[in-house]
């Protein structure tokens, strides 16, 4: 079940209150008999312990920040409203694909990509949705192999950590969740990255190939134990995250990397999942909380954006740089698909023929390219794509002609094997049977 008729400790505190309730928040703010004030309230002698609280399920990132700001909701006698507890995202779609479950009344993801694949699979049907902070996409790299990467006397660029990816200096871990926004992200930052190149496809390839997909890793600050315990692990997160990891006692240094395409997945939506009755008076008011000034400062002072994508305290000791934009940017479900299913393509195991034209005419120089035949540039592209096959990728190799091989037009040159093997099939068999090749006269 996503939500239950569990209350807190903090709640059955109040259930036992006698007399005087302290609420520390200065919220201006009352609606449908909700007392939102920085006074003490006084409460009824014992709060109802079956009252039906609002239900509110929150990203880890930011329940914590949700929850405090819920704390100043009472109802006139004092009583707390809300019950906000934190839910990875990935586990609030598995509860919601149970038989007869129960939504939480409101869901706070980290992005709003979350609550299109929930609707894209009919599991919910939002009554309402609007953002109440924002973090920008960032890449978390150790602070120490940012010095080393050049230019390692300024803070490190998209580009120069683009560069690391491709030469193997910087490893990029992705979590196995397909969905996760900070995935997604990432692909189109990369995509972006590598549009200008000569050969972006091939660019790309070699980019995503390279990525290590952990299935124990997720969103948020907990990912950032690879940039912390690994020399060259780099992770996508939002700059929140390495706001709050700057803050943990003895965390190693990370800084955070921003793309150069601004646009962030991140904009924590206030989802209503259910109409109707007291409840909607009540998230409405957690809802103008939250996005009340009072609401923004608090979540900023937490290392979020607010809602206009200004930060507070996003400093280089902090490892992030708040003049970044925070501009939303969010791919809808079909431009994320296209994303997720290049990467898995590219990604996938594949066994495959390269068959190589050795005719004549394949001895006919190529204008403008140093002196280079068709044959040439042929085998040149075909070593080129092979480089970007994982070592698992099953391939052969023929050359073809009339009457190449006795009465065959085809000659198999090398065995189908694993790129791994060694002779006669392997990488060093197809680069020595190539290197052989000649024009058949």
């Amino acid at each position: 079940m996503i939500s239950g008729p569990r209350q807190s400790a903090r709640h059955r505190r109040h259930t036992g209150l006698r007399g005087t309730v302290v609420i520390g928040a200065v919220l201006a703010l009352a609606a449908a008999g909700v007392t939102v004030a920085g006074q003490a309230v006084h409460a009824s002698t014992a709060c109802d312990p079956h009252l039906s609280l609002l239900q509110v399920v929150a990203s880890p990132d930011i329940a914590a920040s949700v929850s405090r700001i819920a704390d100043g909701l009472h109802d006139a006698a004092g009583c707390p409203q809300t019950h906000v507890r934190a839910g990875a995202e990935a586990d609030v779609l598995t509860a919601l694909r149970q038989p007869a479950a129960r939504p939480p009344d409101v869901w706070v993801p980290d992005s709003s990509l979350w609550v299109e694949r929930a609707v894209h699979e009919l599991l919910v049907v939002p009554v309402g949705q609007e953002s109440i902070a924002s973090s920008p996409l960032v890449l978390a790299v150790p602070a120490a192999l940012c010095e080393q990467l050049p230019p390692s006397e300024a803070p490190l660029q998209w580009q120069d950590a683009v560069n690391g990816l491709s030469t193997g200096q910087v490893v990029l871990h992705a979590a196995a969740e397909a969905v996760s926004p900070a995935r997604v992200g990432i692909l189109g930052a990369l995509t972006a990255a590598v549009q200008q190149q000569s050969d972006a496809r091939a660019a790309l390839t070699g980019l995503l190939r390279a990525v290590h997909v952990d299935a124990g890793l997720a969103d948020g600050t907990a990912t950032l134990s690879v940039p912390g315990s690994s020399a060259d692990g780099a992770v996508p997160v939002p700059e929140q995250a390495v706001f709050r990891h700057a803050g943990t006692p003895d965390a190693t240094d990370v800084a955070a990397v921003y793309p150069s395409v601004a646009g962030t997945p991140f904009d924590y939506p206030y989802t209503s999942l259910r109409a109707g009755g007291h409840q909607d008076a009540i998230a409405g008011s957690l809802l103008a909380a939250l996005r009340s000034t009072h609401g923004q400062q608090a979540l900023r002072e937490d290392g979020f954006r607010g809602v206009d994508g200004t930060g507070h305290g996003l400093t280089a000791d902090h490892g992030v740089d708040g003049t970044q934009p925070g501009t939303v940017a969010m791919p809808d479900v079909a431009a994320a698909e296209d994303l997720l299913n290049t990467f898995d393509a590219v990604r996938r195991d594949a066994r495959l023929l390269a068959v190589v034209d050795v005719s004549g005419s394949m001895a006919a120089p190529v204008a403008e390219s140093g002196g280079s035949t068709r044959l040439d540039l042929a085998l040149r592209a075909a070593a080129a794509g092979l480089e970007l096959y994982p070592d698992t990728t099953k391939a052969s190799l023929w050359s073809f002609s009339e009457g190449v091989s006795g009465t065959s037009d085809h000659q198999e040159l090398v065995p189908i094997a694993p790129l791994t093997d060694s002779a006669p099939g392997g990488r060093g068999s197809l680069a020595l049977a190539m290197a052989r090749m000649r024009p058949v006269p």
